[in-house]
This record gives structure tokens, C-alpha cells and sequence, in this order.
């Protein structure tokens, strides 16, 4: 496993600050091996599917672990909260902050650093899609950021930032390059959803909406260019993550992406080719005798076959068009008890890596939030 620690964004809506909170997936959600994880998974499986599912096993409740570092809007603008952009730039420790003026940092977890660095040419909203490429000639990777609001009030972007060429005997420098937006966007006043997103053979963003007059299109990193793939959406919700090992993308069912994994085959979607799905597994069942509404879903991958979902509730949800941006005070009334469920899962081949492959769940904790909301997963 590459990765230690997921990091989340929790925004405080009386101070208004931004907060980066560690988990560290090792510790609270892996077993030491598979061989462990089936063995402690095997003797409450049964007992627990004729109760209450899965998540009745996760034990008391944890709180989230105190922040590393905080984060807050530039002084002028601090009342419009919902304008940020945070992301990963090279590594899980290095974390990218660009706020609601554009004012960006660097930030090092590790070494304690925070410079300030090359901002964007336009603020990114809350919702926007961050994706790492790396290029041959490029360490670390370029990160891709496509922003497409879904108000008027907030123009669409499409940027690269990568490390450019400067003059001969100076070191390249971060910088951002506008890219052109999809197609499909053209004369459109708000931006459609977009439901499911990856990195395709390396150098291909593949975007999707269940709108079939959109579908699937693709840009090319290389030539720079958009294309429709197709006209219908991926199989799966959110982001896929490619796991070299397996040779296949990973991503949270379409179907049912709250309780089920998938794995897709996508190495032919950029030439035209239909995404063909592998498999699909549960893997967490929900209580029915308790009010857990699903808000918000994240898949991780952590490297060597193994994954991390973040699975985001609300037990006392009242009001169904509030928005975690909102400036209603009765938005933490609302959300009164939001907490977190982390599950950690590993998909790996039988048979000394030559059989089919099978899914393995290792553990899921429950951490609460409280009053705060977690406004983003990196």
C-alpha cells in the first residue's frame, strides 16, 4: 500500500476556517494481511447480515484526528466561502490551496512549509475535478482542473498546471495554461452534471453524463483536443482509479454506488470501444432500522489493490435543498449529526495472482463530524 493517510478538508461554519484533519488508513482500516481480514470477517458475517449489516460491527465512535493545518478565505472576501480549490500536487503530504481570490499555497505536511505559489488564471468553485497525469518528461504530474459550475453566477474553466521551461540556466517553473472547455458546454448557461470521470492509457481524461445527448467525450492531453466517445455514460459514479497490477479501472457502481464496487475495463474507450464491466461487489450493507442518509461518496485508491471509500451521512436531515454552502443558520441545525464511515477494501486475484479476482473487506470505522461539513476528500 503507497498511501497512508486520506486528507480531509472540514469546514467550520462558525469560524469559517477550513481545517486539513489525517487519517491514517493503516492504522484504522487494514488489517496486516488478506489472510487476516477473511479470518476476522468470516465468523460475523452471517451473524451480522440477519441484524443489522455491516455496520453494526464498527464499534464505538471516533473523532476525526486534530488538524494539521488550517485554512482560511483572504480577509476582504471571508464571508464567500464556496469559491476554493483544494488538491494534490506530488505526493499525499503536499496539498494545494487556492482560495476564493485566488490567492494559492503549497502547503508540506511533512516538513511543516507552506509557500505561496502560481495561481490560477480564474477562481475554481467547490465542485471542480482535479486529475494528476504524468507525463513522460513531467515528475511530479501535471494537475488537470476542470470547473464546471453549476450557477450562472460562476464562469466554467478548464487549466493545466505543470512545470514549464524557463530561461537557459534557470529551474522550470509551476505554471497554468488555459485549456479549451468541452464542446458540449457551448452555448449552455449552467454546466450539465458531470457523473463519472477517470485517466485513460495515460494521457486521455474521459468525462461522462448521464444526459444521452452528451454522453462520453475525451480530451487529449497530447493534442490538446475534446471528442465524443459516445452516447452513453460510464458504468460507474464518480472517479474510476486505474490499478496497474490489475490492469483494470476501479470505481464505485453506478448502479448502486453507495454499497457496491465495480471493475471496468476502459483501455478502449478513447478509440470508440464501450466500457466493459468486469465485475461488481457489496460491500457495505446499511442499517434499515436507523436513519443513515448517504450525502456524499469518495473512492481512493491506495495503491497495490487496495482502496478506501469515504461514505458521508446525515442522521437528522429535515430540509432537502440546503446546500453545505449555505449562510442559513439552520444548515448545522439540519445537519446536526453528520459523521463519516471509512472502508477499507482490497481486490486481488486468487490462486497466487493467476484466478479471478475477489474482493476483500478489511475494516469500517465511523468518525463523527458533528456541526462541521467535510468539503472535500484528496
Amino acid at each position: 500500500m503507497s498511501r497512508r493517510y486520506l486528507n480531509l478538508i472540514v469546514h467550520d461554519f462558525s469560524s469559517r476556517i477550513y481545517s486539513l484533519c489525517r487519517i491514517d488508513v493503516r492504522k484504522h482500516l487494514f488489517y496486516e494481511d488478506s489472510e487476516m481480514a477473511q479470518r476476522a470477517a468470516h465468523p460475523a458475517g452471517e451473524k451480522l447480515k440477519n441484524i443489522r449489516g455491516v455496520l453494526a460491527a464498527m464499534g464505538g465512535w471516533k473523532r476525526l484526528p486534530p488538524p494539521a493545518i488550517n485554512f482560511q478565505a483572504s480577509p476582504s472576501i471571508v464571508n464567500k466561502t464556496s469559491v476554493h480549490l483544494f488538491a494534490l500536487l506530488g505526493g499525499e503530504s503536499n496539498i494545494l490551496y487556492s482560495d476564493n481570490n485566488c490567492q494559492t499555497t503549497l502547503c508540506n505536511i511533512d516538513l511543516k512549509i507552506v509557500d505561496p505559489f502560481a495561481p490560477p488564471n480564474s477562481c475554481k468553485s467547490a465542485n471542480a475535478i482535479s486529475l494528476p497525469i504524468t507525463q513522460a518528461h513531467l515528475e511530479p504530474p501535471s494537475l488537470y482542473v476542470l470547473d464546471l459550475p453549476s450557477t450562472p453566477r460562476t464562469a466554467c474553466s478548464f487549466e493545466v498546471l505543470s512545470l514549464r521551461e524557463n530561461k537557459p540556466a534557470l529551474p522550470r517553473e509551476w505554471s497554468w495554461e488555459i485549456l479549451p472547455l468541452p464542446p458540449f458546454f457551448c452555448n449552455r448557461k449552467i454546466a450539465p452534471d458531470l457523473y463519472s470521470y477517470a485517466v485513460v492509457n495515460g494521457s486521455t481524461i474521459c468525462i461522462s453524463s448521464l444526459n444521452q445527448t452528451i454522453g462520453t467525450y475525451t480530451f487529449d492531453t497530447v493534442s490538446k483536443e475534446w471528442s465524443q466517445a459516445a452516447r452513453w455514460a460510464l458504468p460507474f459514479f464518480g472517479k474510476a482509479e486505474f490499478v496497474p497490477e490489475l490492469n483494470l479501472w476501479f470505481g464505485l457502481s453506478a448502479c448502486n454506488p453507495f454499497s457496491s464496487l465495480c471493475a471496468v475495463d476502459l483501455s478502449g474507450v478513447d478509440s470508440g470501444q464501450s466500457a466493459k464491466l468486469q465485475h461488481t461487489w457489496d460491500y457495505l450493507d446499511l442499517p434499515e432500522d436507523e436513519p443513515w442518509l448517504p450525502s456524499q461518496l469518495h473512492l481512493f485508491n491506495l495503491g497495490l489493490g487496495k482502496f478506501c471509500v469515504a461514505t458521508f451521512f446525515g442522521t437528522e436531515l429535515r430540509t432537502c435543498d440546503m446546500s453545505p454552502y449555505s449562510t442559513d443558520s439552520d444548515y448545522e441545525d439540519t445537519y446536526g449529526r453528520e459523521f463519516a464511515v471509512f472502508t477499507g477494501l482490497e481486490v486481488k486475484r486468487r490462486n497466487d495472482g493467476e484466478g479471478p479476482l475477489q474482493l476483500i473487506r478489511h475494516m469500517s470505522k465511523r468518525f463523527s463530524i458533528g456541526s462541521r461539513n467535510i468539503e472535500c476528500v484528496l
